[in-house]
């Protein structure tokens, strides 16, 4: 929990002053080391996908891994901006999503956090999987094409 925690902080932290948007990053850790990583793309949203990317193909394996974003989370059927943690531990067998709600500041410039950081899914562990391509299955073609 430490490490997804650190993961939202730098998060919130990194956009807390300027408002974002927020790049994507990774975090690692493998033994006590840790290590960050922006994914700088021409597109925000290709970030996302290319740190997903990277944290598969990784070798070896951290034993801690998260992706960290700027996205929407929905809270009491509200669509909220939130820092978003994608984190996943090699011991595990699924990954876990966490949310931290922000507001942008009514005067100035820059955001604040806004309630508590919430667990607010579950996902594969891609620190479990490897980007080779595996082999595709047959598919049944649907009914009404026989």
């Amino acid at each position: 929990m430490e490490f997804i925690f650190l993961g939202l902080d730098h998060g919130i932290n990194s956009i807390k002053d300027g408002g974002g948007p927020l790049v994507p990053f990774i975090m690692t850790k493998t033994d006590e080391k840790k290590q960050l990583t922006r994914m700088l793309t021409d597109q925000l949203e290709e970030g996302v996908a290319e740190a997903e990317k990277f944290l598969k193909t990784l070798d070896p394996k951290p034993k801690l891994g998260l992706i960290a974003f700027d996205g929407f989370t929905t809270f009491k059927g509200e669509k909220c901006d939130a820092i978003i943690v994608r984190s996943f531990d090699y011991s595990e067998n699924e990954g876990l999503i966490f949310a931290q709600r922000y507001l942008f500041k009514k005067e100035g410039v820059g955001i604040e956090p806004y309630g508590n950081s919430a667990l607010v899914g579950f996902e594969e562990n891609i620190l479990k999987t490897n980007d080779q391509p595996t082999e595709t299955k047959k598919q049944k073609k649907p009914w009404w094409k026989f």
